[in-house]
């Protein structure tokens, strides 16, 4: 167990140091203004998720990431149900929910 913990110490140590030579720090600085989010959640979302920009706003996000609830409607009627998860940002899902886990 001490062996994967400092190997973790030593990917985290790696990743941190080649921040300020990335080409999209500002992207990790805004993300860890988040509560909760860390600079290496912040990387993993950026490297995963790529340039926020393209995104009209957080509610595209949420439905690209899967967190959104879909919803069917029908005449007066309108049901939300739950997220899906069934799409390829498992990863990204993963590293929000443990981000909001340690505030």
């Amino acid at each position: 167990m001490r062996e994967a913990h400092e190997r973790v110490e030593r990917l985290t140590e790696s990743m941190l140091s080649q921040l300020e030579h990335w080409r999209m720090p500002s992207s990790v600085e805004a993300l860890i203004t988040l509560r909760g989010v860390d600079r290496v959640a912040a990387m993993t979302l950026v490297v995963e998720i790529g340039d926020f920009t393209c995104f009209a706003g957080t509610r595209e996000l949420m439905r690209v990431l899967g967190l959104k609830p879909s919803e069917y409607s029908s005449g007066e009627s309108r049901q939300q149900v739950e997220i899906t998860k069934t799409d390829n940002r498992r990863h990204e899902r993963h590293v929000l929910m443990e981000t909001s886990s340690h505030e």
